[in-house]
């Protein structure tokens, strides 16, 4: 039995790989990439990342109700990896494969720290070794996103997800520390009713068009499709309020009216112009993205529904800098 439980760990790369490819060469699937995010789990009282903007739980079962775990989700997530349940790999490509005492190691941080002896004051170098592994409650996750052009259909699938410590030298961004493969997704384990998945959350981030590699549809962006669809008439769009948008106002989406104020500086007379911006597709630079992930520890199941994504565009103030993304409109699961 360990033998057959050992060749299956190893071939599993193998058949999740021809899994992947057969989910992407579907022919109803037009447009297909791998789409990498920072994304949390529970509530948490440090600030978010930038791009990672609500975390909602919605089912969550302790192991002991009479003293809660503040963080059950991550808790028995990096159980799971500190067991070496999951496939460990030291790229992002998924190719570098570690043994788990490996992986391991590689989640153990060393420090040195210098000591004085308050009577002597002798001064001595102590090394600390530090466990990444839960330092943050943040993970980086890579995607499979497949958008069905007969059926106006979004699907995200969970493929690996790291443990991510903050970046020395860019504060704002995640470093993902040791890469585990996640098995492929089971219809049962996506819902809330399975007495199976402990933990659900609700998650709100934005994708920028740099964290999304395209495999397949290159010559048209998931951008260009949904915004085609949506003045076509073929594709339903929403709202922020979930409120189906009217055909009568789709042309609205993708106007906005300034107001700019310029003064003559001899004069020092007012001027008010009223300005037209008209926004298409190279205007969008992000996605907004609505998801429920699903977790039962007791099958190593690991997995996301996507619930709405809509192209966003920029909100700039009067330095030129980014305040915040606007979606356009939202395709939603129907």
């Amino acid at each position: 039995m360990r033998i057959r439980n050992i060749a299956i760990f190893f071939l599993f790369p193998i058949f999740a790989n021809a899994q992947v490819e057969r989910l992407i060469n579907h022919k109803d699937v037009i447009w297909a990439a791998k789409v990498e995010a920072v994304v949390g789990f529970d509530r948490v009282q440090a600030p978010l990342p930038p791009n990672l903007l609500e975390i909602v739980p919605v089912k969550v079962v302790q192991d002991n109700p009479e003293a809660p775990h503040p963080s059950p989700f991550t808790d028995h997530l990096n159980r799971l990896i500190e067991r070496g349940a999951l496939p460990a790999y030291a790229d992002r490509g998924l190719t570098a494969s570690l043994p788990p005492g490996e992986a391991r190691a590689r989640l153990i941080a060393a420090d040195t720290i210098v000591v004085f002896d308050p009577e002597t004051y002798e001064e001595t170098v102590q090394v600390v070794s530090y466990d990444l592994l839960g330092e943050t409650p943040f993970f980086v996750v890579q995607q499979l996103w497949l958008f069905n052009g007969r059926k106006n259909e979004l699907e995200t699938i969970a493929l690996a997800i790291a443990p991510a410590v903050k970046s020395g030298s860019q504060p704002d961004r995640y470093q993902p520390l040791v890469w585990y493969k996640l098995p492929a997704p089971r219809r049962g384990l996506s819902r809330l009713k399975s007495p199976a998945v402990r933990f659900a959350t609700h998650i709100r981030y934005s994708v920028s068009e740099e964290q999304i590699e395209v495999l397949k549809g290159k010559d048209k962006h998931l951008k260009e499709i949904l915004v085609e669809r949506l003045q076509a008439g073929t594709l339903m769009g929403y709202d922020q309020k979930r409120q189906p948008i009217p055909p009568s106002a789709i042309d609205d989406i993708f106007v906005q009216q300034d107001t700019i104020i310029t003064f003559d500086p001899e004069t020092y007379e007012e001027h008010v112009q009223m300005v037209r911006l008209e926004f298409g597709p190279i205007d969008i630079t992000d996605f907004s993205v609505q998801q429920n992930w699903f977790f039962a520890p007791s099958r190593n199941s690991l997995q996301c529904s996507p619930l709405a994504a809509g192209p966003a565009i920029p909100v700039i103030d009067e330095y030129g800098k980014q305040q915040a993304l606007r979606p356009l409109f939202f395709w939603r699961r129907e």
